[in-house]
């Protein structure tokens, strides 16, 4: 379950970019960081083993700082790796960022309607169930759309002004999006015990806001793709014109 949400993730990010793009090929970007991801997922089960057996209660906090510092050791190497203007690291980033949110919420509505065992541990069968479920559903449509719409978007980030804006609205939607689950799911969990609702009450809202992310990513990057294309007719509409005034 673990490597499901680490390696599809660090897989994603050299998607877009060019083979110049990369310092040492894209192949070997690939083979990178596909080694460290890999890597790390195998090294997760020897962190939960080592730390079950010193701490006294479990508190997930070991799993979390885990989890924390494999994200940032592949966003670490990505950026090492790839010779990009930072704001289409970023901006890439953000995307991918968006697509693990997105699996995460959706893996943990999906098991609990999945008739499998569920223990007391952060991955279980249940788990590893919905994150198979739902990357083979994300991942294929996020791929193409890296292969495609975010190749183009990225080569319309050219100016300094226009990218940053482009990156602030980009991460202020992001963050909104993961304030926004946060605060659900801690009122969730009050009025649930509280109120005894059942599991059902927590769908709707979660899955409107991942569906509204994406939507609104959607929009962003083909709005941008659509008016760099306007630009580049018009400017070959000009040259068209031009040149027939100069026959005529």
């Amino acid at each position: 379950s673990f490597a499901l949400q680490l390696v599809p993730c660090a897989m994603l990010l050299p998607v877009p970019f060019r083979e110049e793009a990369f310092r040492k090929g894209k192949r070997r970007a690939y083979a990178l960081l596909a080694a460290l991801s890999v890597g790390l997922s195998l090294c997760y089960p020897l962190d939960v083993w080592w730390f079950s057996r010193m701490a006294e209660k479990n508190t997930n906090l070991d799993d979390n700082v885990f989890m924390l510092l494999a994200v940032v050791g592949v966003t670490a190497l990505f950026f090492r790796i790839t010779r990009e203007r930072h704001v289409r690291k970023f901006t890439v980033l953000f995307i991918v960022i968006s697509y693990a949110a997105v699996q995460f919420f959706l893996s943990n509505i999906l098991m609990d309607f999945l008739p499998l065992k569920k223990q007391d541990m952060i991955y279980n069968d249940a788990t590893l169930a919905a994150y198979l479920i739902v990357t083979a559903m994300l991942l294929p449509p996020v791929v193409c759309f890296m292969r495609s719409k975010m190749k183009r978007y990225l080569d319309t980030l050219e100016t300094a002004a226009g990218a940053r804006m482009e990156l602030l609205f980009l991460a202020v939607i992001l963050v909104m999006y993961l304030t926004l689950n946060a605060l659900y799911s801690a009122l969730w969990v009050r009025l649930r015990d509280t109120l005894q609702l059942s599991f059902v009450y927590y769908i709707p809202f979660a899955l409107f806001l991942s569906i509204l992310l994406i939507f609104t990513f959607y929009c962003i990057i083909n709005l941008s793709v659509f008016k760099t294309r306007s630009a580049e007719q018009a400017v070959e509409l000009a040259l068209m014109r031009q040149n027939y005034d100069h026959i005529e």
